[in-house]
């Protein structure tokens, strides 16, 4: 062979592992970009403190984007059983309000160049409706709240952190803007929200604040309150797909969703949330009520989203986007209720976030960078409590998964890194690793290419100059309960 005939061919192939690598980032690109995020106790302490040090860390790790703080307007604002005499309930510089923990979050979340998302909740006494039912399950400043009060205080939150408003910290500077703004928070539990007519009581607030914050800017988000997955105490709660077909003006018609007959007005949103939090179960299990939904429930989230922008059931006439606004795993240690093997978590994780992609979430947060003492639910973090970091965190930073069927292979992984990177996947061959596959991450880090393969073995992604993934064997993943405990 010629020395030209060989260069000629050299250049083909090279020409064609542009092309597909840029085949794989358009389909990448096509929709919008893969982020995670965060939500801990951490990015409101003290940057010098450990649990501070220990969040910046992981946001660094899983090169995070977005940061979610609650709001608990109970403890914002005074709470009394009657309205403070003198509160300007949409003035934020009303004595009333304490804004100092959150005022602190947006500050250090904007240090670190992430975006915030508040999630506002829990009204305070004198919010509440009247005739509050005797049930225990009803919590703490969740019984028929006034949309105009909520709205009053959403008002006050945008305004503060318009990305005008005075730092009372810091004179001649400004509180950082917020452009996230998440409504209620799991509003299909009784824990949350309760009322005569939950979902009308919920698409009131959502409207009022809605219409609040957009005032102050048009272009804040804002997003439904992140649904539970699963309802545990009907009727004071609902199934997040009950839940939200009624939120969007629809109607299941078996596996599908029309346009219902009549429904009061439509909601006002830009994203719909969920926590598919999979309890006790792998992620490709589906929920045992239909109308449930964990993490291999999300194509439903997808059929419905898409169904109400079809039908245009759903405000503004936009696509609506999905997010998972919180979620976590679970290990054992030290959750030997429903906590998984340490290994056996961070494969599910890694399973987890693909399932999550594939079904058209654009945003993932993850509770709690380090594990809590709590005793109802230990075990979520992404370290240890003596802060030694769990192959979760590997898991959450760098998801890889990969599939063998009939003689193909898939592999999908988002890395992480922000911008075009060239990423080779490789299989484990005796005691060495061959590449089977070359392409490039979108500026997301996403990137999905298929390969030749004959039977599933263990696999890995390497970016180069960069990282490398945990190790995945891709036998597929059963769909079977993991524990005695029954969520779903």
């Amino acid at each position: 062979m010629s020395h030209r005939l060989r260069s000629a061919r050299r250049i083909v192939a090279l020409l064609a592992l542009a092309l597909l690598g840029l085949l794989m980032v358009s389909a990448a690109q096509a929709r919008a970009a893969f982020q995670l995020g965060l939500q801990d106790p951490g990015f409101a302490e003290p940057a010098s403190s450990p649990g501070a040090e220990r969040a910046a860390t992981a946001l660094r790790k899983i090169d995070g984007s977005v940061i979610r703080v609650g709001v608990d307007w109970s403890t914002v604002v005074t709470d009394t059983t009657t309205m403070p005499a003198g509160l300007d309930p949409s003035n934020p510089g009303d004595p009333h309000y304490s804004w100092a923990p959150i005022d602190a979050a947006v500050r250090r979340a904007t240090r670190l160049h992430a975006r915030v998302m508040l999630d506002l909740y829990r009204a305070p006494q004198w919010a509440e409706g009247p005739n509050r039912p005797s049930e225990a399950e009803i919590g703490r400043g969740g019984w028929d709240p006034s949309p105009d009060a909520f709205a009053a205080f959403a008002h006050a939150a945008a305004l503060r952190y318009s990305g005008g408003y005075p730092d009372p910290l810091h004179a001649g500077a400004k509180l950082p803007s917020v452009t996230y703004w998440e409504i209620w928070n799991e509003e299909n539990l009784p824990i949350y929200l309760g009322a005569p007519n939950l979902v009308d009581e919920y698409r009131s607030l959502l409207d009022a604040a809605y219409g609040a914050i957009k005032a102050v800017n048009p272009g804040n988000v804002i997003v439904v309150g992140g649904l539970a997955p699963v309802s545990y105490l009907p009727p004071l709660s609902m199934a997040p797909l009950d839940f939200g077909a009624q939120l969007l003006c629809l109607q299941e018609v078996g596996t599908a969703f029309a346009a219902a007959p009549s429904c009061p007005q439509r909601a006002k949103f830009d994203v719909f949330a969920v926590h598919p939090y999979s309890l006790a179960a792998t992620p490709t299990k589906h929920a045992y009520v239909y109308n449930n939904v964990l993490v291999g429930d999300m194509g439903k989230i997808q059929a419905l989203i898409a169904a109400a922008d079809r039908l245009h059931t759903a405000a503004p006439r936009i696509h609506h986007q999905i997010w998972v606004s919180e979620w976590a795993w679970f290990t054992d240690p030290p959750n030997g209720v429903f906590g998984d093997p340490p290994a056996a978590a961070a494969r599910y994780v890694a399973y987890s976030l693909y399932e999550m992609w594939r079904n058209g979430v654009d945003l993932v947060i993850w509770q709690n960078v380090e594990d809590t003492s709590s005793v109802a639910d230990p075990g979520g973090g992404l370290y240890t409590l003596t802060g030694v970091p769990k192959l979760m965190l590997s898991a959450y930073a760098f998801p890889f998964v990969a599939s063998v069927r009939r003689g193909s292979g898939l592999a999908w992984g988002r890395a992480p890194v922000s911008h075009r990177r060239l990423v080779w996947v490789q299989v484990l061959s005796g005691k060495r690793w061959r590449t089977v596959a070359t392409t490039f991450t979108a500026t997301d880090g996403v990137f999905e290419v298929g390969f030749s393969a004959r039977w599933n073995a263990f696999y890995r992604a390497q970016v180069s100059g960069g990282p490398t993934s945990l190790i995945y064997d891709s036998h597929p993943i059963p769909p079977r309960r993991t524990h005695l405990l029954n969520t779903g």
